[in-house]
């Protein structure tokens, strides 16, 4: 099992480079911006799609946000105050409420890197040990209030995301969620803003957004 579980993740990331590669060469030979955001909303929207590769889809739809967890910071600046700016640091990503998605994060993470840095899984108990990591992925299965939980990540500079109907809305600044059989997300963008992240048009243009800026 864990041998096919490899195998799969090796055919998702194989399958995502195809489509960079794709778009790296859009790019060099200038095609038009719709074009390009055609070709990026097919890359994106089919990279977090029903799976082509047989598996069940559970595993399947967990381990693709996993993936996704590293392709969102490639068009994600932290503030330049974050712990981030020290390049000896290595990338923490919490995990609060889901035990076993920390240790299928820890699983595909510990030969991969983030931002060119060394990535560090880390399963949180309580909103006080958020302080360290760079991102949180917030499961509904947590006897904290969510409130709480967004304060002390927005005041530390941690990008937030979970898979729960109504997070964006609350304050969560990327969350997944299904539509139909494919799995999408959005962006809460005026809390991102309030946070201090800049997200590139490239994932806003994407992606579902909650609570757009004001004009």
């Amino acid at each position: 099992m864990k041998h096919q579980h490899h195998d799969f993740i090796i055919k998702i990331a194989s399958c995502i480079r195809g489509f960079e590669c794709a778009l790296h060469n859009i790019v060099n030979v200038k095609y038009n911006f719709l074009t390009f955001k055609l070709i990026l909303i097919i890359f994106l929207v089919l990279s977090l799609s029903q799976p082509l590769f047989a598996a069940k889809k559970e595993a399947t739809y967990s381990t693709l946000k996993a993936v996704f967890l590293e392709r969102f910071t490639r068009f994600i600046d932290w503030p330049n105050s974050s712990a981030l700016s020290n390049q000896k640091q290595s990338f923490t990503i919490g995990v609060f409420g889901n035990k076993e998605f920390a240790i299928q994060l820890a699983d595909i993470y510990k030969t991969k890197k983030i931002l060119n840095k060394n990535v560090i899984v880390q399963e949180i108990f309580t909103p006080d040990e958020i302080l360290g990591c760079q991102l949180l992925f917030v499961s509904n299965n947590t006897n904290y209030q969510l409130s709480e939980i967004i304060d002390i990540a927005k005041r530390n500079t941690v990008l937030t995301i979970s898979d729960t109907l109504g997070f964006a809305q609350k304050g969560i600044l990327i969350n997944f969620f299904m539509s139909g059989k494919n799995i999408r997300f959005e962006i809460n963008e005026t809390a991102t803003k309030e946070a201090g992240f800049q997200i590139s048009y490239k994932l806003l243009s994407v992606a579902e957004i909650v609570e757009p800026l004001k004009k």
